[in-house]
């Protein structure tokens, strides 16, 4: 028997009148079936992600930083770190804009307001806490908010950390990955710091801007209003005394 003819045979495919030729293509369009389908799935695996949201491209800002009406003074400062940063990591210059409605088509929205609202009506934050935040995308719009006084301030700082790489070691130095063309992807995180006060006590710690980037709530460090405050216990260390005076308390509870 011809082996054209035998090899379908034997693997229970049928070439009809079993002629040799008819037989030949139907293996070669098998053959390069299965070809195309792993040229497909290599070029898919090798392709990345598509991008919700261009920021830079070549050096040029892609979307605006809008701030909105009744924004706190940590609220505009975010917006202000936020600028400085994406500059620093692409060359772009990205512009504040204040606007009550009509934001951009591609925008990064900053804090809590009509514009958060109708651009992320899903996003309710009445029962956040003073430092709770989210950062979620739709679409060419991006949302950094969170609870007042720190949560918007948070939600920056967190984003440039968390996916843009950016690092603050020291108040002297820090790294901000050159990307002159910057793309993120669909995002929707929520967090907030596990506890209340946060003091590493370390020099460098207290200067204001870098205890406010890396989560400080420290009473020491020369935090501001821009830096939405800090948390402040009465007395830091050796407060026995303070918390309980032994002249009321000693001769009725010497324990």
């Amino acid at each position: 028997m011809n082996r054209a003819v035998e090899y379908p045979k034997r693997h229970g495919l049928n070439c009809g009148s079993g002629s040799p030729a008819r037989c030949t293509l139907f293996r070669s369009n098998v053959r390069d079936g299965v070809c195309l389908l792993v040229a497909v799935c290599l070029i898919g695996m090798c392709l990345p992600g598509q991008a919700a949201m261009e920021l830079a491209s070549a050096g040029v800002a892609r979307c605006a930083i809008v701030t909105q009406a009744g924004a706190t003074p940590a609220e505009r400062y975010a917006a202000e770190e936020l600028a400085a940063a994406l500059t620093r990591i692409t060359g772009a210059n990205f512009a504040i804009q204040q606007l009550t409605s009509n934001p951009p088509e591609a925008a990064i929205v900053i804090g809590s307001g009509p514009i958060a609202a109708s651009a992320f009506p899903g996003v309710d934050l009445s029962p956040f806490g003073a430092e709770e935040y989210v950062i979620r995308s739709a679409g060419r719009r991006l949302l950094l908010v969170g609870g007042r006084p720190r949560g918007t301030l948070y939600a920056v700082y967190r984003f440039l950390e968390d996916y843009l790489g950016v690092r603050w070691y020291t108040p002297w130095f820090a790294q901000y990955p050159a990307r002159p063309n910057l793309a993120i992807p669909a995002l929707d995180a929520r967090g907030r710091p596990a506890f209340e006060y946060r003091d590493p006590f370390w020099y460098p710690a207290f200067d204001g801007d870098w205890a406010a980037r890396n989560g400080s709530t420290s009473q020491s460090a020369r935090l501001k209003e821009k830096h939405g405050g800090q948390i402040t216990y009465k007395g830091f260390v050796h407060t026995f005394y303070a918390l309980v005076p032994p002249d009321p308390y000693f001769k009725t509870h010497p324990e």
